[in-house]
């Protein structure tokens, strides 16, 4: 009986020792995703204060090639996940959920990093259509992916569905 308490306790400590890795690795990719979405939005700021004009809400070729970086980008976005599913999944089963929880963890920053690079490039693209081309469609195509970018702003619920996703691709 004392033995199956001890294994019990050590089963609770391994737990809140793999959420506490899982805390600490979403942290890291909330200061990332959050210097990442700063950068467009000072750029926004610039660029409308060095505008000279007014914005024109056009579609010229600049506009067309703003509308299909941000497309591609949200495409990305959606494939990113479908992506880099873990393989070789007896490797995975063999390791200690602390491991598995860090090695899928690195996982899901690299993909939610991914996203959140596809969605600064191309929302920097469309702002600086605003210096270029005096371009309300870029403004309002880039206003749109920074909402998109905070919308999926990663949250701790977010973070551990992704890892238990991830888990269950897998089997674990």
């Amino acid at each position: 009986m004392p033995s199956a308490d001890s294994s019990k306790g050590s089963q609770q400590e391994m737990d809140f020792s793999t959420v506490q890795l899982a805390d600490k690795q979403l942290k890291t990719l909330q200061i990332i995703r959050f210097a990442v979405l700063a950068g467009p939005l000072t750029f926004m700021v610039i660029a409308l204060l060095m505008k000279q004009n007014p914005l024109i809400l056009k579609l010229e070729f600049v506009e067309v090639l703003g509308i299909v970086f941000a497309a591609s980008a949200l495409v990305g976005c959606l494939f990113i996940d479908k992506s880099m599913i873990p393989k070789d999944k007896e490797t995975w089963r063999a390791m200690s959920n602390l491991e598995c929880t860090n090695r899928l963890g690195a996982a899901v920053m690299t993909k939610e990093i991914l996203k959140a690079a596809l969605l600064e490039g191309s929302t920097l693209f469309l702002f600086l259509l605003i210096l270029i081309d005096k371009s309300l469609s870029g403004l309002i195509l880039g206003l749109l992916l920074i909402g998109i970018s905070v919308a999926t702003f990663p949250t701790r619920s977010r973070f551990l569905s992704k890892l238990e996703s991830l888990k269950f691709q897998i089997g674990l």
